[in-house]
């Protein structure tokens, strides 16, 4: 998993988008959902999905929610709230911006859409596996998007932070930690200095490109 934290999630209509071959073998197939206003505001999501596929048979997922907005220059609270009303994940994606980007001169929401890398299932080994990644990434985003983020968890801890068979905090933190360094390896994604509660979250420039500072804490509903 790449930073969700909450249950499956219900998403809207989706409609075909492209299929390409990137070599390795494997055949790549986008489904990006359409569009959906939140909470009758200015920001919009949608839910992108890619599937990898070799010999026909489907080896792995992987699931992208982007947020975007025709408005400008961006509201940042309104932005942080809308977000906050929606997940877990949306709050520390909007804290994250709002703590390493805020009160800049631009927003990245100003410069194209905001992607969350929210879930990877990988069933068994694929060869080839991340440089199509990589570049079914680049077919998808690189046209409309200001950066990708993602978030390292591993998903045997989904939901069981409070089961006392659950492995413990000092495994989780080593699990994500060696994710983090793999996600930045086959990504080619960057740390950012975020408060160590939020965990371990990184991200891809694209379209936005200026460096995230480390700021202060926002404050938090959910974390303790």
């Amino acid at each position: 998993m790449v930073g969700a934290r909450d249950g499956d999630i219900e998403r809207p209509s989706v409609k075909y988008a492209w299929v390409k071959d990137f070599g390795h073998g494997i055949t790549v197939s986008c489904e990006r959902g359409r569009s959906f206003r939140v909470d009758e505001g200015a920001f919009r999501k949608r839910y992108v999905t890619l599937k990898f596929a070799r010999d026909d048979a489907l080896d792995a997922h992987a699931m992208f929610f982007e947020w975007s907005t025709p408005a400008y220059p961006v509201d940042e609270a309104e932005f942080f709230d809308v977000a906050d009303s929606q997940s877990q994940e949306d709050y520390e994606m909007a804290a994250v911006l709002e703590q390493c980007w805020g009160d800049a001169w631009e927003h990245p929401l100003d410069c194209g859409s905001v992607v969350v890398f929210h879930r990877l299932v990988v069933p068994r080994p694929m060869p080839g596996f991340w440089p199509t990644m990589r570049s079914a990434i680049k077919r998808e985003f690189s046209r409309r998007a200001a950066m990708m983020m993602l978030k390292a968890f591993p998903l045997e801890w989904e939901g069981r932070f409070h089961d006392p068979a659950a492995p413990g905090m000092d495994d989780f933190e080593r699990r994500s930690r060696a994710m983090a360094k793999h996600y930045q390896r086959q990504l080619e994604v960057s740390p950012i200095p975020v408060a160590p509660n939020f965990g371990q979250w990184m991200w891809l420039p694209i379209r936005f490109d200026y460096e995230p500072r480390e700021g202060a804490e926002p404050p938090s509903r959910y974390l303790l």
